[in-house]
C-alpha cells in the first residue's frame, strides 16, 4: 500500500508532462521526446540514489541518530525540487504561449 501512495504522490506529475510533451512537440518527434523526457528521469533518479549514499557514507557517521539520515534526505528533496521548479514554471509559461497562438 505505502508502495501506491508514493507513486501516486511522487510520480502523479508524469501525465501531465507527457500530455505536455505531445503538445509541444510535433508528431514525428513526440515518441522520441517521450523517451528522452523518461531516459533522463530514470538517470536523475538513479544518480540521486548513489549521491545520496555516498552522502550518508561521508556524514552520517552516528547511525544511532536518524535525524542526520532525514536531515541529509530532506536537503536532497529540497535541492531537486529547487532545480525542477524552475523547469515546471517555464514549461508552464510556453504552454501558455502555445495556447494563445492556436488561438
Amino acid at each position: 500500500m505505502s508502495y501506491y501512495i508514493a507513486y501516486f504522490l511522487g510520480e502523479m506529475w508524469y501525465g501531465p508532462s507527457h500530455a505536455q510533451i505531445n503538445n509541444l512537440f510535433p508528431s514525428q518527434f513526440q515518441g522520441y521526446a517521450c523517451a528522452i523526457f523518461n531516459c533522463s528521469g530514470t538517470l536523475a533518479g538513479t544518480l540521486s540514489t548513489a549521491i545520496l549514499s555516498a552522502l550518508y557514507g561521508r556524514y552520517d557517521k552516528d547511525d544511532s541518530n536518524p535525524k542526520n539520515a532525514g536531515y541529509i534526505l530532506g536537503c536532497g528533496v529540497l535541492f531537486s525540487y529547487f532545480v525542477c521548479g524552475p523547469f515546471f514554471v517555464l514549461s508552464g509559461y510556453e504552454y501558455k504561449k502555445e495556447l494563445a497562438r492556436r488561438k
